[in-house]
């Protein structure tokens, strides 16, 4: 879930999830100027305020989501006080899916706006009620972190937020809030909210990072327990690779703990297979822990030698031995059929294969 922030009203964001409401699933992007969307906006405006209070305004409105992806959503925006412009914090509640539920006839007007102002009070109470803590960068420090998008098709929205830039990738920062259901929600850190706070990109960078691993610890799979996981989730064995290697056709995975001084995670030789899939424990924006402190050196230990990164999706990255590649331009060939075939824009992260050695130091052009 992609957070939002309205340089018109003020508001800042953050994204929530009706189940099985995700903007991703909509391929090609929706018509947003359609008649039949226009009459639907304008009869389920009304019908979602006559359920709250009238001290609050809907607004209907277009997203901007990873890749230019645009998603429509509604957010609850409190009327201003005669005092003044106040900072406001609003869940964003996409309504896609529903308004294809209407469309198709599965669900009336009356059955969508009772599921919208359901989603909206649950946004009212803890964690989430605690939102406001956003805007103290002391508080809110301590859940950031940072995930990762393509740089070139990400124009609009780094124009607004705080970013580093490495090769055709560009870091982007969020605050993370957990519900007690386990389900994430992120609020992006804007330029707006970055000079509230008085903070240099460097220092947001340094603090995302330090706490990166903590709030979405790094998995690392074989590729074959990956899909095992996703094949039979009910049967996967979840014992730890780094204590003593994993059973054949299980789902485990190597959880790395950032602290230079634990023992979680150590392995006593490099694994034998030839792919693994890295990602974090949320599976969500996993591609970012790449670029987590000693993880490119972490990798090449667990899996004894260089290799390259092929980026799957925004969620996650394959890694593939040295050695099991002839032609490395035969990667970028799969890359790009891939993601032409099976990765929605909305998810796609990069058409480029990486390269990382001990010897470069860094993670690198193939």
């Amino acid at each position: 879930m992609l957070n939002s922030f309205d340089p018109f009203s003020g508001m800042i964001s953050f994204d929530a999830e009706i189940s099985g409401n995700d903007p991703a699933a909509y391929s090609p992007e929706p018509d947003m100027t359609n008649e039949e969307y226009k009459t639907f906006k304008e009869l389920l405006t009304p019908a979602i305020q006559r359920r709250i209070s009238p001290l609050i305004r809907i607004s209907i409105r277009d997203y901007l989501k990873n890749n230019g992806v645009k998603a429509r959503g509604v957010t609850f925006e409190p009327v201003k006080a005669a005092s003044g412009p106040v900072l406001d914090i609003s869940p964003v509640i996409y309504i896609d899916s529903l308004y294809e539920a209407y469309r198709t006839g599965s669900l009336g007007l009356n059955d969508i706006a009772s599921i919208i102002v359901s989603e909206y009070f649950k946004y009212l109470e803890p964690p989430f009620k605690n939102l406001p803590d956003i805007l103290d960068f002391k508080t809110a420090r301590k859940r950031l972190a940072f995930r990762v998008v393509n740089t070139g098709l990400n124009a609009e929205l780094l124009s607004s937020v705080p970013h580093m830039d490495i090769l055709d990738l560009s870091l982007i920062f969020y605050y993370l809030v957990n519900d007690d259901s386990g389900s994430l929600s992120y609020c992006t850190i804007t330029d707006h909210l970055i000079n509230k706070w008085n903070l240099s990109l460097e220092k947001l960078y340094n603090t995302a990072v330090k706490n990166a691993p903590r709030l979405l610890p790094l998995s690392l799979s074989t590729l074959d327990e990956a899909v095992c996981r996703i094949i039979e989730p009910k049967t996967a064995d979840n014992q730890d690779i780094g204590q003593g290697g994993s059973a054949p056709g299980s789902a485990s995975g190597y959880n790395y703990d950032s602290d230079p001084g634990s023992k979680t995670g150590q392995t006593k030789k490099p694994w034998g297979t030839a792919a693994f899939v890295l990602t974090n424990t949320a599976g969500t924006h996993g591609s970012a822990v790449i670029f987590y402190k000693g993880v490119p050196e972490k990798c090449y230990e667990l899996i004894g030698e260089s290799y390259f990164i092929l980026p799957s999706s925004i969620h996650e990255l394959i890694l593939v031995r040295e050695s099991m590649v002839r032609d490395p331009l035969e990667l970028t060939k799969i890359v790009r059929s891939v993601n032409l075939s099976s990765v929605s824009r909305n998810e796609f992260l990069s058409d480029k294969v990486y390269h990382y050695s001990p010897a470069a130091g860094c993670i690198e052009y193939a």
